[in-house]
């Protein structure tokens, strides 16, 4: 054969290939997850119960900003306390919400052999990063930073027992409260 009758192999055939392998989407989903052990719970009726009642006292005392003024009526309609867009709420209402969610549901598809079970003891796997913008308290849109998705690369060291196992609290963690206090819920 001679170099010419040689048969000229398609240049980029690998490359299109692989191309084309990564423009397909997978219509398969991770099959969910049912639990079949216990529980464990990582606080004790008084932790939960002392931030149950910060996160109450937060609702009541500071609010929170909504922006939208279709938000704002319905909050407003509901019976929380609206000034401007900062929302107000009382404890008894958000626990009537809160009482309000079903412990289980069903998450339809339009595939109905595709739908997933949620909640009790069932679990899913999905991908969980965040809002891809959000608005600072400027309100600027902006992209999220890693501390912001709460991936920070700083621990706040208040005391001996926050400091983190890995760390000595004379390495590079910086202090984020006065001397004396402490933020953490499990001691005093």
């Amino acid at each position: 054969m001679s170099v010419a009758e040689k048969p000229r192999r398609r240049r980029g055939s690998a490359r299109t290939s692989l191309r084309e392998l990564r423009s397909r989407t997978p219509d398969t989903m991770l099959p969910g997850l049912s639990r079949g052990l216990p529980l464990t719970e990582p606080l004790d009726d008084d932790q939960i119960r002392r931030i149950d009642h910060e996160s109450m006292r937060i609702l009541e005392e500071v609010g929170v900003m909504f922006r939208d003024p279709i938000a704002l009526q319905q909050w407003k309609d509901a019976g929380a306390h609206v000034e401007g867009e900062l929302v107000k709420f009382d404890r008894g209402m958000i626990r009537e919400l809160i009482s309000s969610i079903p412990s289980e549901i069903t998450y339809h598809a339009r595939n109905p052999e595709k739908n997933v079970d949620l909640g009790g003891n069932n679990s899913i796997f999905v991908p969980m990063t965040g809002a891809p913008f959000l608005r600072d308290l400027e309100d600027k849109r902006r992209w999220p930073t890693l501390n912001d998705l709460g991936i920070s690369t700083s621990w706040p060291i208040c005391c001996q027992r926050c400091t983190p196992p890995h760390t000595t609290s004379s390495s590079r963690w910086t202090t984020r409260f006065p001397t004396g206090t402490c933020a953490s819920l499990t001691h005093p």
